[in-house]
């Protein structure tokens, strides 16, 4: 039988070596989802993933693009963070890895959907192409596999980037111009065990449903004091 109960939504961070990160006393659940962006310094990624995993039970972690700034070294970087969450008590870096717990599957991946493109060259550009249908076919396979598994009752993604143009709303820090974008992978979701998407990289804040799917960000705006939102799943 599944138990309801809660999880901290993080992102966007975008920390450098010099930013004095804090959590403590402002966990409002037992478990975290990092949605990626933290920072471009493994150091730093790995100082806060670290500090955030004394506060949670479990650090859920999905990397952004601000952690692959040398796309070319794409394989090597992920290698990389995994090594880092690997070294860390109570975190897991969701690349390539589901979860499950209360009957709940966390499956995420990175997305490379709007995230980047005022950055990129012309070059970079094919690199993301590759690495958003990578994860667009890791989505739809591991939705489909999870369709009849008994132990899972509802799927959450999570992803750095917008799950689609949609989304949006219309950021004038947004250019979405591929019609390649995650939820494309929704077409596997046959029984409807996809409830939430959890996600970051847009500056606009985000709490609908559309179908019956609730998306869902919390971007950082570093003009306040930023706090994480409790996300009921």
């Amino acid at each position: 039988m599944s138990v309801d109960f809660s999880v901290d939504l993080i992102s966007d961070l975008n920390l450098s070596e010099s930013d004095v990160f804090t959590w403590t006393e402002k966990a409002s659940s037992l478990f975290c989802i990092v949605a990626g962006n933290v920072s471009d310094d493994l150091g730093v990624l790995e100082r806060t993933l670290d500090h955030l995993s004394d506060c949670y039970h479990g650090v859920f972690f999905i990397d952004g693009s601000l952690e692959h700034l040398n796309l070319e070294d794409y394989e090597t970087r992920t290698a990389e963070i995994k090594k880092v969450c690997d070294s860390l008590n109570n975190v897991v870096y969701l690349h390539n890895h589901i979860v499950i717990l209360n009957n709940i599957a966390f499956v995420g991946s990175n997305g490379w959907y709007g995230n980047r493109r005022s950055r990129n060259s012309v070059d970079d550009e094919d690199y993301i192409v590759g690495y958003r249908t990578a994860d667009i076919a890791y989505l739809s396979n591991s939705i489909k596999r999870l369709q009849y598994n008994a132990e899972v009752k509802r799927i959450i993604l999570v992803t750095n980037s917008m799950p689609s143009k949609k989304i949006a709303f219309n950021s004038p820090l947004v250019d979405l111009p591929s019609e390649l974008h995650p939820t494309l992978s929704l077409i596997f979701d046959e029984v409807h065990k996809v409830s939430k998407w959890l996600f970051g990289t847009s500056d606009i804040s985000v709490d609908v449903t559309i179908g019956n799917i609730k998306y869902v960000n919390n971007p950082r705006d570093p003009n306040l004091i930023y706090w994480p939102k409790r996300i009921e799943v």
